[in-house]
């Protein structure tokens, strides 16, 4: 049940996370060098980051009890792409 709750939490918070520029440059660049054609690899890639941004920053809100809008990162990105583009 706690995971439910979490889960749902992040999927609320989803449409508040931000993805910086950079952020969606590095997806390009790796989408361009997996040879994912098009954009819908990006695009898929760049959902699961921020899927992945939000339910951290829901892990994180739990741990100090508050809630702090969180960016997407390199590393949202990073384990993103390997469940992604893999």
């Amino acid at each position: 049940a706690a995971v439910v709750r979490t889960v749902a939490r992040a999927r609320r918070r989803a449409p508040d996370v931000e993805v910086p520029d950079e952020v969606l440059e590095l997806a390009s660049r790796l989408c361009q060098a997996l040879g994912a054609d098009g954009l819908r690899g990006e695009l898929t890639l760049m959902r699961a980051a921020r899927a992945l941004a939000a339910l951290q920053a829901v892990k994180v809100a739990q741990a100090s009890a508050r809630l702090n809008s969180r960016d997407v990162h390199e590393a949202d990105v990073a384990t993103a792409v390997r469940l992604v583009l893999a």
